[in-house]
């Protein structure tokens, strides 16, 4: 999960690449917003390969993929960013990420929360540990070639988990995706977990995939720039395993609203004072805030709807984060092309992060102590 939540360091590459390849900024951002739909459709179709394979077998293969797809990316094209990341990679991450969070729910079906909360943590990690390195990598052996060895570290842990996965199924795999039945909340739930979603991981991703281009548009160089991708990833990192802990402790809607609240504030607040101090803040309160979302959502979903049902209904929830992920970045890359700043497109994701918590209150009570 670690090496697959690189995803979200798209945007340290964004520079460089503009400059090596001459791509433009909503180019780019395309390829990043095109990895979120490759993510999103392969999360509904993974329930139904793990009717076929053991979890071990999909996530090796998610492994494989994602190493591949970053070395396709790092032959230096666009066709091959748009192929290689854009699906290959995007499609290893909507796979990995199912089958983990499907396992680690059958793992520790007393602490749901917590298991959720460590798979979405590990994700996070990805970037908040790598975004200094990946940036040494960009001046000490080019853009490509860190993709490049993106790529090889990608192959390296798809190895690692081979051995601690094989033979760890222990006739899991119909419990993982069958499972005992489990509650079935009202349809209106459903389209109110989307709708929160949506506006929510589409404030969020808006900082997430330009969080470095941000910081340089505010006067930072490429070192503040990759302090601001470091922040937000590690301030994703510690939402997500803050949001899904409290998950099992307390009403998980109100976690959802708050979170929301402190999001669109801190992306108000960037807006207001456009300074680059002012932004890494905001960045790291982002960041916390997206990553609670992120965990409390899926665990939200088990909570209506029962673990055994959490690959197919979440699946359905997560394409709201697929239509934020397409379409979000590209349109704040869009108002960043027409008025050439970050401004306009901080206010309307601080607006949808304001929407998400008014829609989050709409959910029924959420507790731990729902079967």
């Amino acid at each position: 999960m670690v090496a697959l939540g690189l995803f979200h360091a798209w945007s340290i590459f964004v520079v460089p690449l503009e400059e090596r390849l001459g791509l433009s900024r909503t180019a780019l951002t395309g390829v990043y917003s095109l990895a979120t739909a490759s993510f999103t459709l392969a999360m509904l179709g993974a329930h139904r390969l793990l009717r076929l394979l053991a979890p071990a077998a999909v996530a090796t293969a998610a492994g494989l993929l994602a190493a591949v797809g970053l070395a396709v990316a790092a032959t230096g094209s666009a066709l091959a960013l748009w192929v290689g990341y854009g699906v290959l990679f995007g499609v290893a991450n909507g796979l990995g990420y199912s089958v983990a969070l499907q396992t680690a729910g059958v793992a520790l079906p007393d602490r749901r929360g917590l298991a959720t909360s460590l798979v979405v943590t590990a994700y996070a990690l990805g970037p908040a540990l790598l975004a200094a390195v990946i940036e040494l990598g960009i001046r000490a052996i080019g853009v490509l070639a860190t993709l490049l060895a993106a790529s090889i570290f990608t192959l390296a842990a798809a190895a690692v988990q081979v051995p601690l996965l094989a033979g760890r199924d222990g006739g899991r795999r119909e419990a993982v995706v069958r499972g005992r039945d489990g509650p079935h909340a009202a349809p209106r739930a459903l389209w109110v977990l989307w709708g929160g979603f949506l506006l929510g991981a589409a404030a969020g991703l808006i900082a997430l995939a330009h969080a470095a281009p941000l910081i340089d548009d505010f006067g930072g160089g490429a070192s503040l720039a990759t302090l601001g991708v470091a922040l937000i990833a590690g301030g994703n990192a510690l939402g997500r395993l803050a949001g899904g802990s409290l998950a099992d402790l307390v009403d998980g809607r109100k976690l959802l609203a708050i979170a929301a609240v402190a999001e669109g504030a801190a992306l108000l607040a960037a807006a207001a004072l456009p300074a680059v101090a002012v932004t890494l803040a905001a960045l790291t309160v982002v960041g916390l805030a997206y990553g609670a979302m992120s965990s409390l959502y899926p665990v939200a979903t088990a909570q209506l709807y029962g673990a055994a049902n959490l690959a197919v209904v979440y699946g359905r929830v997560f394409t709201a984060w697929g239509i934020a992920g397409l379409c979000a970045p590209l349109m704040a890359s869009a108002l960043f092309d027409m008025t050439g700043g970050y401004r306009l497109s901080l206010v309307l994701a601080g607006g949808a992060a304001l929407g998400s918590a008014a829609v989050a209150l709409q959910l029924p009570p959420l507790g731990r102590r729902r079967p």
